[in-house]
């Protein structure tokens, strides 16, 4: 009963008493759209379900959300929370972790056919998420789905700046080279985009979607944002920068924005069970890159932190305290997400 619940959890409804209360300098959401967070279903246990998040962002008058999830396309999901509900936008895209066969071109493009606005990188199942973490398909509060054994080799991600970490394994489509945990990594041992990343960035440019950097190395990402953009990838995200993974600073952050891409902040890196960075360095890494190459997003949906709705307001409203005018969050939340959405 308790998982269940868990999954079709819905945020309270609004009280029916009507008051005249309005506080002051309160960062409204109405607009906004949330480009990251993760309902149920998930093999992750996950706070509420599609329908949840959706109810949550329209309590808050927000235009939309994408929905993300680790193991599938959530394009489909998306379409029919959209026509179920109606009053909401809401999107879907595709993780590239082994559930869709990895740096599968194919996936990408089905998904991106179908309507898909995001094609992201893979996370639980990158190389580096599984240096870090000690495992593929694991988090150090949470697991959920396959795990990779460590084999001989492998050294710490570490992950600081964009300064290159030894590595002594590169995955080679499902299989397992050489130490390490047999996880993702779209460059080769040379350094190199890997043929099957190449075909990837080439779907992301015909189709015109954004491409999400996720849980690669800052090497990585490096790499993978140059060759974008000489593919004609013209809209890049940086996902989450201070997060365990990639684990960047503001200096490698800007130089991914000098390259095209846009910075992706979440809530969940500031939340009390991550915790990651505090909200005084993400207000001054956000003054530094420039509202103008940031996006706010809430990446929630677990069982300890809020709902994602909740979460954002709270991040914007934190933000908003600690001297980010309200102007620069309405382009973060509202400007910025539509432009990589390719919305009007």
């Amino acid at each position: 009963m308790i998982a269940i619940l868990r999954a079709t959890a819905r945020p309270p409804e609004r009280s029916r008493i009507v008051s005249d209360f309005q506080p002051k300098d309160f960062i409204s959401l109405e607009g906004a759209i949330d480009i990251h967070m993760h309902p149920h279903p998930c093999l992750f246990d996950r706070l509420t379900d599609d329908w949840g998040v959706a109810e949550g962002a329209m309590s808050e008058s927000m235009r939309g959300i994408v929905i993300k999830c680790h193991h599938e396309s959530t394009v489909s999901r998306a379409q029919t929370v959209t026509r179920t509900l109606g009053g909401i936008e809401v999107y879907g895209g595709i993780v590239l972790n082994f559930y869709v066969g990895g740096l599968n071109a194919g996936a990408a493009e089905a998904a991106c056919k179908t309507g898909g606005k995001i094609v992201w990188m893979p996370t639980i199942d990158a190389e580096n998420h599984a240096v870090a973490h000690g495992s593929r398909g694991r988090y150090d509060v949470q697991k959920g789905g396959l795990t990779g054994k460590k084999t001989s080799g492998a050294k710490p991600a570490g992950g600081k700046g964009g300064k290159a970490v030894s590595r002594t394994v590169v995955s080679t489509g499902l299989g397992v080279v050489k130490g390490g945990y047999g996880g993702i990594s779209p460059v080769n041992e040379r350094g190199k985009l890997k043929p099957e990343a190449l075909d990837v960035l080439s779907v992301v440019a015909q189709y015109d979607v954004a491409l999400a950097s996720c849980h690669l190395h800052p090497k990585e990402i490096r790499t993978l944002f140059k060759g974008a953009k000489e593919m004609g990838v013209k809209k890049m995200l940086f996902t989450h920068p201070f997060f365990k993974v990639p684990g960047a600073d503001v200096a490698f952050t800007k130089e991914m924005v000098r390259l095209g891409a846009m910075a992706e902040w979440g809530y969940c890196t500031v939340s009390p069970m991550w915790g990651y960075a505090s909200i005084d360095r993400m207000a001054a890494a956000i003054r530094e890159v420039g509202a103008r190459n940031s996006i706010l997003m809430s990446d929630l949906g677990q069982r300890h932190n809020p709902l994602p709705n909740e979460g954002l307001r709270v991040f914007c409203q934190c933000l908003y305290e600690k001297g980010i005018p309200e102007k620069d969050i309405r382009t973060m939340i509202v400007t910025n997400p539509r432009r990589i959405l390719g919305l009007k």
